[in-house]
């Protein structure tokens, strides 16, 4: 059990990294306008995308907000996911220790080391909610929390949320590529310190 509060890991292009799945949370099927009909429906198809995709042995980095419901759900929730997890504490997870102890690998409040892009050596840091001071640190960025508000913000900062890819998870690779073309935020200013958003309760 990894729960350190900042991780390091190498970071590998065929690495999956996704975020705020919210399993179990009704009202983000309204906040978010999510396709399903049902908070039982967005479980069972989240859960089939996850696995479509991740195999047992790979590794998938969670940025946080993975069910917005409490621990007994989480505790069935958690072993039915594929993947060597890696958690990203978000603001509706539950404690490290307790994800954990249901089947996350590893457990942080951020994460940063190197990414080799077949190139050069970058360096990467890994954090819920975004904060720009920080992303001026590194040469990539990732995060979560805004779920579909916005997928990129030059010149590298990428929000890794589900609700961005079709409720899918991506690779490191992928979303290098992809998420500056799902939205261009080429001009959009850069404000300071963190940028947080609040679901009500329900």
């Amino acid at each position: 059990m990894n729960i350190e509060d900042k991780g390091e890991y190498e970071l590998q292009p065929n690495d999956w990294i996704t975020s705020d799945w919210h399993f179990g949370h009704a009202n983000v099927i309204r906040y978010c306008n999510r396709p399903f009909a049902s908070v039982e429906e967005m479980d069972e198809k989240l859960i089939e995308s996850w696995n479509e995709y991740i195999q047992p042995t790979d590794r998938v980095f969670f940025l946080g907000d993975l069910a917005f419901k409490g621990k007994q759900y989480k505790s069935a929730l958690i072993p039915k996911l594929n993947g060597r997890k890696i958690l990203i504490k978000g603001n509706h997870d539950a404690g490290r220790t307790f994800m954990c102890e249901h089947g996350f690998e590893a457990a942080h409040l951020s994460a940063s080391g190197r990414y080799y892009d077949g190139m050069m050596h970058k360096s990467y840091l890994m954090e819920h909610i975004p904060d720009f001071d920080h992303a001026r640190e590194v040469d990539l960025y990732f995060c979560g929390h805004v779920h579909e508000k916005w997928a990129f913000v030059a010149p590298a900062i990428y929000n890794v949320g589900c609700d961005n890819y079709a409720f899918r998870p991506l690779t490191v690779s992928q979303v290098l590529f992809t998420a500056p073309t799902v939205q261009n935020m080429k001009n959009f200013v850069l404000p300071s310190g963190s940028l947080e958003i609040k679901f009500e309760n329900s």
